[in-house]
């Protein structure tokens, strides 16, 4: 692994608009200074302060359209999901440095997520590119297949 993938995956930990889900057979997730959180029911209060609809973003990459999603609804929370941290750090990164205190983004298996989120708490996903594994033997580990 290059130095830059490492620097990144060990500098979006500490952002405080990252949650982290470090091994998929463990359902804890953390916050930026490692402690762990009980967000199951409580995203639109504790992530976000408010109660406006929450949309995931599931196989976020970047970031791209949760920054875009985020500048453009101000009354909706948006929440990246990706399993790269690496990935996470650039969007994680610019909505710091916008401010943007509607967008916030999460490291973790997309096939865990009902560890996290309570039935009824997220009002929309989105999924703009997931990875595709185009092989037909691979079709049961494609997101969209279950």
């Amino acid at each position: 692994m290059g130095k830059a993938k490492m620097y990144k995956i060990n500098t979006v930990a500490t952002f405080p608009n990252v949650f982290q889900n470090p091994h998929y057979t463990n359902p804890v997730l953390l916050d930026y200074q490692q402690k762990p959180l009980e967000l199951k029911g409580c995203w639109k209060k504790d992530v976000f302060g408010n109660h406006n609809p929450l949309v995931l973003e599931l196989a976020c990459g970047k970031g791209d359209y949760a920054l875009a999603l985020g500048r453009r609804y101000p009354e909706k929370n948006f929440l990246g999901i990706d399993v790269k941290g690496a990935r996470l750090f650039t969007g994680a990164k610019t909505a710091l440095e916008d401010n943007l205190k509607n967008v916030a983004f999460a490291r973790m298996r997309i096939e865990n997520i009902t560890n996290f989120f309570a039935p009824g708490e997220v009002d929309e996903i989105w999924i703009t590119f997931p990875d595709p594994f185009p092989r037909k033997g691979d079709a049961k580990r494609r997101l969209t297949a279950h």
